[in-house]
């Protein structure tokens, strides 16, 4: 079996001007949608329900808006429209509904939870719409349907009619949006933040106009007057751009139930501490030789956002580069930044199983935003405060950010506002974040945490470094503390994973400031291995590397730590993510069998560039077997782009989308077919229509994999299209949309010159670069 080879580099393929397309790739023939109820009983028993539904909100529920609405029939406050579980596709979003009663989405939080502005006023408008619409509906769909050149249509004089039926059987429920929604996130221990910090977030549904969400701030605030607390006592939270949020001193609990109760409000909670956790601290007697870099060499750097490493350690001083602390030293407690930066730099000497790692060592900000847990804690604004002043020194020389830090909001529908910030912060930068997946410390949920769900980031889980026969753990496998997917919108998170220790057994080994063999586990172990990687593909890249090129690169390389495959399985993905990744050299240089390809471009509407078709596309005559007209092997592709983000959104965070396919042409005519396939669920599940596209083709995320694999052959032929195709939430939102597509072509039987032929065919019709990467370090190994 050949092996890899820096002789057969990857390639890089521009985008050429006629590959990119106007108009749309096949129009689709526009049927009649389909209603949730078909026949006349099952509609009208339904629409009654919305009426009472409504008439409930009226009659009973804003009774406790009453004090700010009075009689004012028009003022403002959010209702929930809860969508059924399979009509939740933006087709199926009651828009027309909204239009005719002056009615605006304000908010999404899990999918099909719609929250919408409403008033007394609107509410009895909508009332009446269904009332009207009770009178016409017919028997059954389908007398409304007719056939008029040769295509089903609705009769013309039934089309309003016919799709308003259609929006409102969509809709599973209407009800108020409460004050439980509104605290859905405190608890106890929120509470007890918030009496110790003395003050409390408010955020603020955001009404699309700013005089309106002036006026319901100037009434709350003219509301908390009446509590004592004036205007100059409240502070705008301004580290996320996008939301209105609000610093409310605590006088006592009725400021938090006044909070609750006032329409306009989001949602009230805490502010997030974060704190560095050692698991299970285990010291050997074993004494580590000290590590020098070389003079002559430059080596791969990255920041490490953490406790800090300790001053006068000289295992690690020779590798840090740069010092920028926010914690006064007696403060600090640099045990966890010790390990972490230990980790990065003696891992591979000290963990005789660690593979997959940077082993030729790694220069490092030493970024000190941690502070000892017993003697102060940071909380999330002060910690976003901090790292933006970082990032404004160091973001263009460091690239790569590791924050093995979680909190303990778990992930849902809603982006919370360390999130949002998180994610500006890189986009503002032009850095990317690697972050810990988060310790399970129950049992009860175990979904990754806040800011695990980040979008631009990379998310690392932790897999076993060994075995461990008292817990059935085979090395590779996830391990019980490690936090599950998925992420916001049913996103794949974990991006990736890496070793950690097994509890109890098996740690993890690092160094301490000693020159001690360490032991521990937790995510935020395998998290600097992953940065590490990345580190080093900044580092080694020949041309300009980005960092949605290296998460693209990162995403492309992973493989299941245990079987070695692609991981293809949904529920596989959601404990693994894409698997644990390569070091650049590996994923980029191949042999005889295989090539990579790396497609730079972007669309952009208002150019014309609608869609990408790339006619041409190389796939190696020696895979397709004439006679027989089948085509075997295998192509992996990763795409990953930059979507436009909106936090107010939740569920449907990311607002753009792009689908990747290739297409073989089956016959002499313009008859093609797909043969790239998504992930798959396991069995029976609750996953239907628009879920079932998110969970299986990734759809709304901003990275996504397909692949071909056929080792036997399908039907096809050597005459093959790329496409990349996109479709936005709101045609309004659109913008240009960089990308970049890693693509591997492979012969799983290693005969096939796949690298040569994949070479003369690109020469033929495309402008392409070998990349060629720069100059690596040899291992560092002074055991």
């Amino acid at each position: 079996m050949s092996s890899v080879n820096n002789g057969f580099p990857a390639k890089y393929v521009s985008i050429r001007q006629k590959d990119k397309r106007r108009g749309m790739p096949s129009p689709m023939v526009p049927t009649p949608k389909v209603w949730f109820f078909e026949d006349s009983n099952p509609v009208k028993t339904h629409l009654n329900e919305l009426i009472n539904q409504i008439q409930f909100i009226l009659d009973f529920q804003i009774s406790e808006f009453e004090q700010y609405i009075k009689n004012d029939e028009n003022y403002l406050f959010p209702i929930i429209v809860e969508l059924q579980d399979n009509k939740l596709a933006k087709n199926h979003r009651p828009s027309e509904i909204l239009n005719k009663i002056d009615s605006e989405v304000i908010a999404i939080h899990e999918l099909g939870k719609i929250i919408i502005s409403s008033s007394k006023s609107s509410l009895e408008i909508l009332i009446q719409l269904i009332l009207d619409v009770l009178e016409n509906v017919p028997n059954n769909r389908n007398d409304w349907l007719v056939m008029k050149e040769g295509k089903l249509v609705v009769t013309k004089s039934k089309e309003s009619w016919y799709e308003l039926i259609h929006q409102l059987t969509c809709i599973k429920q209407i009800k108020l949006y409460n004050a439980d929604e509104v605290k859905a996130f405190m608890d106890e221990e929120s509470l007890d933040n918030i009496i110790k910090d003395k003050e409390f977030k408010i955020r603020f549904f955001d009404y699309g106009e700013e005089s309106i969400n002036d006026m319901v701030l100037s009434k709350f605030l003219r509301t908390l007057k009446e509590y004592g607390i004036n205007r100059s006592k409240i502070r705008k939270v301004d580290y996320v751009n996008s939301l209105n949020i609000y610093a409310i001193p605590y006088t006592s609990d009725e400021i938090i139930s006044l909070a609750s109760h006032f329409p306009g409000v989001e949602s009230i909670s805490d502010f997030t501490y974060f704190e560095s956790v050692s698991e299970n601290t285990i010291v050997e007697e074993e004494i580590v030789n000290i590590s020098q870099p070389s003079a002559n060499f430059i080596y791969p750097k990255i920041a490490v956002v953490d406790s800090g490493v300790s001053k006068d350690n000289q295992y690690l001083s020779p590798w840090i580069e740069d010092v920028d602390n926010y914690v006064v030293e007696s403060n600090q407690n640099n045990y966890h930044g010790n390990f972490i930066a230990g980790l990065i730099n003696y891992g591979h000497l000290l963990n005789i199983n660690l593979e997959n790692v940077v082993d030729s060592g790694v220069k490092i900000l030493d970024v000190i935003i941690i502070p000892d847990k017993n003697k102060e804690k940071i909380r999330e604004d002060d910690l976003i405060a901090s790292l933006e002043q970082s990032l404004e020194v160091y973001a263009s020389e460091y690239k790569v950010w590791n924050l093995s830090l979680a909190s303990k909001r778990v992930c849902s529908g809603y982006v919370s506002e360390f999130t949002a910030a998180i994610d500006e912060l890189q986009e503002r930068f032009n850095v990317i974040f690697v972050i810990a997946a988060g310790n399970v410390t129950s049992r009860a949920i175990d979904r990754i945490t806040s800011p695990a769900d980040s979008i631009r980031g990379v998310t690392v889980g932790s897999i076993a470094i060994d075995v461990s026969n008292d817990s059935h753990l085979q090395k590779g496998m996830r391990v019980e503390y490690s936090r599950k997917g998925p992420g916001i919108g049913l996103s794949i998170k974990p991006d990736v994973v890496h070793y950690s220790g097994n509890p109890t057994t098996s740690p993890i080994y690092s160094v301490n400031q000693d020159g001690r063999k360490v032991g521990d586990f937790g995510t935020s172990f395998s998290t600097p291995l992953v940065s590490a990687i990345l580190g080093e593909y900044f580092h080694v890249f020949p041309h300009n590397m980005t960092p949605l090129l290296a998460k693209t690169l990162l995403i492309h390389s992973g493989e299941n730590p245990t079987l070695g495959n692609r991981i293809n399985k949904i529920e596989t993905h959601y404990e693994y993510g894409y698997g644990i990744p390569k070091r650049i050299t590996d994923v980029l240089n191949g042999n005889e069998h295989e090539i990579t390809l790396i497609f730079e471009g972007e669309l952009d509407p208002s150019n014309g560039a609608n869609w990408i078709k790339v006619d041409e596309f190389p796939f190696p005559d020696s895979l397709y077997d004439q006679t027989n007209q089948k085509i075997r092997g295998n192509i992996l592709v990763t795409i990953g782009y930059d979507t436009p983000l909106d936090s107010k959104y939740g569920s449907e965070y990311c607002r753009s989308n792009l689908d990747i396919r290739i297409r073989t042409k089956l016959d002499e005519g313009d008859n093609y077919e797909k043969i790239t396939k998504s992930s798959n669920s396991d069995g029976d599940n609750e996953f239907k229509w628009e879920k079932d596209r998110i969970t299986k083709e990734s759809k709304w995320s901003n990275i996504k994999q397909v692949e071909f694999v056929s080792p036997r052959g399908r039907k096809g032929s050597n005459e093959m299209i790329l496409e990349v195709l996109q479709n936005w939430r709101n045609v309004k939102e659109k913008v240009k949309i960089p990308f970049y597509i890693v693509l591997t072509i492979k012969d799983p039987k290693n005969e096939v010159p796949v690298y040569n032929e994949v070479t003369r065919k690109l020469s033929a019709s495309f402008a392409t670069n070998d990349i060629r990467l720069n100059d690596t370090t040899i291992r560092i190994d002074n055991r």
